[in-house]
C-alpha cells in the first residue's frame, strides 16, 4: 500500500507545472541617456557634427536590441544614417542603418547638448 502511495505521489509530482515569473519589461531609453550614448557613438564612429537623432522606436525582432534610435549628421558630405540599439538605458550596439531599422522613415531633431 505504501509503495502504491509513493508511486502515485511520484507520478503526480511529475505532472505538475512550474510557473515562471514573466521577464521584467524592457523600457525605452530616457532622452538624457539617448543624448549621452548618441554623442559617444558619434565619436566612436567618427560621425561629423551637427548631429540629429530620432525618437526611440521598437526594434525589429532581428535587431541588436529591443529599442532603436537613429542618428545622422547633417554635414553635406556624410549622408549615412546609423542605428543605435538600446535595452532600457544601456546601449547594446550600433551599426550603419539597414532597412529593418526604419531610419529612413524617422523624423529627426538636433541632438541635445
Amino acid at each position: 500500500m505504501r509503495l502504491l502511495a509513493a508511486l502515485l505521489c511520484s507520478v503526480l509530482a511529475a505532472c505538475t507545472s512550474v510557473v515562471e515569473a514573466p521577464p521584467p519589461p524592457i523600457n525605452a531609453p530616457e532622452p538624457a541617456q539617448v543624448a549621452s550614448w548618441a554623442t559617444k557613438t558619434a565619436q566612436e564612429a567618427k560621425i561629423p557634427e551637427p548631429l540629429e537623432v530620432s525618437p526611440a522606436h521598437e526594434g525589429h525582432a532581428l535587431s541588436l536590441g529591443p529599442w532603436v534610435v537613429c542618428l545622422r549628421s547633417t554635414a553635406p558630405d556624410h549622408p549615412q544614417r546609423y542605428a543605435v540599439f538600446f535595452r532600457n538605458n544601456d546601449r547594446v550596439g550600433y551599426r550603419i542603418a539597414v532597412m529593418i531599422d526604419r531610419c529612413g522613415e524617422e523624423t529627426y531633431a538636433p541632438l541635445p547638448k
